[in-house]
């Protein structure tokens, strides 16, 4: 009878796991579906360079590319512990010891795009300003995948809140910088570049993205 208990039970999470998994799929899907391409960005600027103009290519070919991982942990108010084990803020909690506060639930899973995925817009270097103009550049990344870990928390009250726990880099082919060729005006010569410093350092860009900054 043990037995049988195990393989029912070892079924149903099977069962759970499969539908979790085509749940995700589904709303990944219907996220790319309504999707615009190219994805236009807000301008980004820091201490190293700025970005206007930026659009993103590829994103519809969003995809899981890793099973779905998942971890469950109960919350209680125990007797002996001044509070709960988790962040779970609840009226009177402290009169209701050694009570289920609720549960909570952790879901990691990779999205990623196996092709590749562009940026593109003008850059410009700060610290190089005075020597290296504006450029229109291409920034592409190939078979990149993130990991998303994701905690659900259902409290005994109803409520529920979701928080995202973690985005890290899963897995990076390889970054290309690239300047995109423009024409100047009064010039029928195609393919010219701007004095701007990926014209000048895209390999240099390339091997320090792919090489020192990746291994270390």
């Amino acid at each position: 009878m043990h037995i049988g208990e195990e393989d029912s039970r070892s079924k149903s999470e099977s069962v759970c796991m499969d539908f979790l998994d085509i749940l995700v799929d589904h709303m990944v899907r219907r996220m790319t579906v309504h999707m615009d391409e190219p994805k236009t960005l807000a301008p980004i600027s820091n201490t190293m360079f700025t970005l206007t103009d930026g659009r993103l290519y590829g994103l519809k070919g969003i995809r899981r590319t890793c099973p779905l991982q998942l971890t469950h942990e109960e919350m209680w108010l125990k007797s002996n512990n001044s509070s709960p084990n988790q962040d779970v803020h609840l009226a009177e909690w402290i009169q209701k010891r050694d009570t289920k506060l609720g549960d909570s639930i952790e879901f990691s899973f990779c999205l990623g795009i196996p092709e590749s995925v562009q940026l593109r817009g003008s850059m410009a270097v700060y610290m190089l300003w005075a020597t290296y103009d504006p450029e229109n550049v291409r920034i592409t990344l190939s078979d990149v995948s993130i990991r998303a870990r994701l905690r659900l928390q259902l409290n005994m009250t109803g409520k529920m809140h979701l928080d995202i726990v973690r985005m890290e880099v899963e897995k990076l082919g390889a970054i290309r910088f690239e300047p995109e060729s423009s024409r100047m005006d009064g010039d029928d010569e195609e393919g010219k570049y701007n004095n701007g410093f990926i014209s000048q350092y895209a390999s240099v860009a390339d091997w320090l993205a792919n090489g020192p900054c990746v291994h270390h």
